[in-house]
């Protein structure tokens, strides 16, 4: 039996590169470029007018100029709006719920090559049937169905209590806005919650600076060039169990015990050992 650490409440988690990998299967540019293709394609059965040469110069090109500025703005662009404004020019308009399609379909070969750690489910769920409450806290250019979609293919959607996106909010790590948000809408201080993630500048040194316990996925084994507090590095998620997990000391006494008794009798029947059924306890 494994009980919690009893002061902490909630463990956050990144996303991408943390929970999953987007970018370790394949080459980015030809995933990127295969989901140009598609998002064409979309288009076009809709909207005869539309074409690659116009899509690149009047929407990919533009939207690829703004994600290029994320780290340094730490903000988010409206996908829906920038779509519409170069549609509109060919007198063509998409609903919400059909630009979210058409960035699922952009996004296909992306989500078709996720990689998890091989036994990323059962760490999750044996930190969520022990008491943790888990969320995400992630950067991400993409509507909040799109990452759900993520999730759902890596096989954990419905292990999450809440799901902080910085599309959704229009915020970005390391801003502590999005943070407090977090803590927020968990009704949590942050001395009562854990952050796990791989940046050391996004994830560790916001998250340590509200008092969270931090947990550095350090997959590049980059020194803590900030000097960042109460940070641990962990080689994988499944180090979670051990770090956030105290083992019932009963359960190991008992364990130790019968183990001592197992070396010492040659005859050992552990049915010698279980309480009678009359016996005062």
């Amino acid at each position: 039996m494994w009980n919690k650490l009893a002061e902490k409440k909630v463990i956050f988690f990144d996303m991408g590169n943390t929970l999953i990998s987007f970018h370790k299967k394949g080459n980015d540019k030809e995933k990127e470029r295969l989901g140009e293709l598609y998002l064409l394609s979309f288009l076009q059965e809709r909207f005869p007018d539309v074409n690659e040469t116009n899509l690149r110069e009047e929407f990919l090109n533009p939207w690829y100029e703004l994600m290029s500025k994320r780290n340094t703005t730490k903000e988010e662009y409206p996908i829906d709006e920038l779509l519409n404004n170069y549609l509109s020019k060919y007198n063509a308009y998409l609903s919400y719920p059909e630009c979210i399609n058409a960035l699922r379909v952009y996004f296909r070969p992306f989500l078709e090559n996720i990689e998890k750690e091989k036994n990323l489910y059962d760490t999750l769920k044996t930190l969520k049937d022990n008491g943790y409450k888990l969320a995400i806290i992630s950067n991400t250019p993409y509507f909040k169905e799109v990452n759900e979609e993520c999730l759902e293919e890596a096989g954990i959607d419905g292990l999450f209590d809440e799901l902080i996106f910085s599309y959704d909010v229009r915020i970005a790590k390391p801003k502590r806005e999005i943070f407090e948000y977090a803590l927020r809408l968990m009704n949590v201080h942050g001395e009562e919650c854990v952050m796990v993630g791989d940046s050391l500048l996004k994830d560790m040194a916001p998250a340590s600076d509200l008092g969270m316990k931090c947990y550095w996925l350090n997959i590049k084994n980059d020194d803590n060039y900030l000097d960042v507090k109460n940070v641990t590095e962990i080689d994988s998620l499944s180090d979670l169990v051990d770090e956030l997990l105290i083992q019932d000391t009963d359960e190991q006494e008992v364990y130790v015990e019968v183990e001592e008794i197992v070396e010492e009798d040659d005859d050992f029947d552990v049915n010698d050992y279980l309480y009678d059924e009359d016996e005062d306890l």
